[in-house]
């Protein structure tokens, strides 16, 4: 759910911090998450190849990022 989602820490494979959800884009083939409050701002389309794990009890998400972003 949205609301789970809102606020949770993201990191890399690498475990770099990116910063958290602050906004949750609607678009028409999938949702894009974006992420600031950390080394830079960055929208991350919320695809099964780039959102490796999200646990929603310890608020934290994991995305391997594809090159380019």
């Amino acid at each position: 759910y949205y609301y789970q989602i809102m606020g949770i820490q993201v990191y890399t494979v690498k475990e770099v911090y990116l910063g958290k959800i602050t906004e949750i884009i609607r678009t028409g083939s999938n949702d894009v998450y974006a992420v600031s409050g950390g080394p830079r701002n960055l929208l991350i389309p919320a695809l099964d190849n780039v959102i490796i794990d999200v646990d929603i009890n310890s608020r934290q998400m994991t995305v391997d990022l594809p090159d380019g972003l």
